[in-house]
């Protein structure tokens, strides 16, 4: 099991750093494809751990944890419509992966059930190590910098409860995931949800926003990123996880 000290590591969620190292790739062979796209992902990796160094205000040793991603979550166990709606993936994503994790060895860290976006928010509010990740959810509910390896540049935490972030999220739900979430919710309606009921969020009401309990439950269990850890697994969320019970 690796141990995480915020003067040693830096986690990144690299599966978009997969993408962007394979992104117009040249090479006439499979072969010469994967190996310039793993040098791009090398370099990658090499230019975060030295912003996190800088950041820190070290020059000593820190090693990047390359955090990927399973083919199916089990989000896909409980949604058969979770991220559905994708484009189809670059052929040579999966082998990369695995040049990655044969090469990187014990620096990689995936899971068979959840996803980087889960272990790395897990990380970060663990450990409160800076983290790297382009994805807006996890900026959205982790209490450390990241160093946004798109934008190219550090992300501050954001200043508010995630569990309301939670309950706006699955009020809007996720084209992009294939999450429906509540019927007629954009995100200024869902805003202003949360901003009527100003912290007195009842279940009971959360629930009339949706067609069902069971779709509530459902759609808070695709969204949250919490339900992870280390040392216990997975624990889905249930109704008595809610935070604003009276």
């Amino acid at each position: 099991m690796l141990s995480f000290h915020k003067l040693s590591h830096i986690p990144i969620d690299a599966d978009s750093l997969i993408f962007k190292a394979l992104y117009n790739v040249e090479g006439s062979t499979k072969k010469e494809v994967l190996e310039e796209a793993y040098r791009r992902f090398v370099g990658m990796i090499k230019n975060i751990e030295y912003r996190a160094r800088k950041e820190l205000g070290i020059a000593g040793f820190l090693e990047a944890v390359i955090i990927l991603s399973p083919d199916k979550s089990f989000r896909n166990a409980i949604s058969q419509t979770y991220k559905g709606n994708r484009q189809p993936k670059d052929p040579y994503i999966n082998e990369l992966k695995k040049i990655v994790y044969s090469r990187y060895g014990k620096q990689v860290l995936v899971s068979p059930i959840v996803e980087a976006d889960d272990i790395i928010v897990y990380i970060s509010n663990t450990y409160r190590t800076l983290i790297s990740a382009y994805d807006k959810d996890v900026l959205n509910v982790t209490k450390e910098k990241s160093w946004n390896y798109m934008k190219k540049k550090w992300e501050e935490p954001l200043k508010q409860n995630p569990e309301i972030w939670y309950i706006k999220q699955c009020l809007m739900g996720d084209t992009t995931d294939g999450i429906k979430g509540a019927k007629g919710f954009g995100k200024d309606k869902a805003q202003d949800y949360v901003d009527m009921w100003k912290g007195n969020y009842s279940w009971s009401h959360f629930v009339s926003q949706f067609k069902s309990e069971d779709e509530a439950i459902l759609t808070m269990r695709l969204i949250r990123m919490d339900q992870w850890s280390i040392e216990k697994g997975l624990k889905l969320w249930t109704p008595a996880d809610w935070k604003f019970n009276p």
